[in-house]
């Protein structure tokens, strides 16, 4: 059974929460999937066909900040290509804020965020 933790829980259809323990049965944190859909109203209504595979498309883990999240992303994207005596001016706060422009995150309930890429 669901966990909910919000007031769209009342909302939420019988398929939509199957479609929710399919996605808990497969691995998948139940927390960022409810996040998932009460930050999507598109899911509102039922669309549930496309519902884990948007998520798994959007979902990009839960961190202690998203700005921990950017650095991440940074060094495994780019940091192989960064000359060793560049490394030390990259600003990674700069490069958070323009990298939140293409995600969305969302409070876990215990300190971090669950972070999602925008469609």
């Amino acid at each position: 059974m669901i966990d909910t933790r919000s007031e769209y829980r009342y909302w939420m259809s019988d398929a939509m929460r199957e479609v929710i323990e399919e996605g808990v049965d497969a691995g998948n944190d139940q927390a960022a999937l409810l996040s998932f859909w009460e930050n999507q109203p598109d899911y509102w209504n039922d669309d549930s066909d496309s519902f884990l595979r948007d998520f798994d498309d959007a979902y990009a883990g839960c961190w202690d900040t998203f700005a921990q999240y950017a650095e991440q992303w940074f060094d495994d994207v780019y940091a192989h290509e960064v000359p060793e005596f560049l490394v030390n001016y990259i600003d990674y706060e700069a490069f958070a804020r323009d990298l939140s422009y293409d995600h969305w995150t969302d409070n876990d309930g215990a300190g971090g965020v669950y972070v999602f890429r925008s469609n």
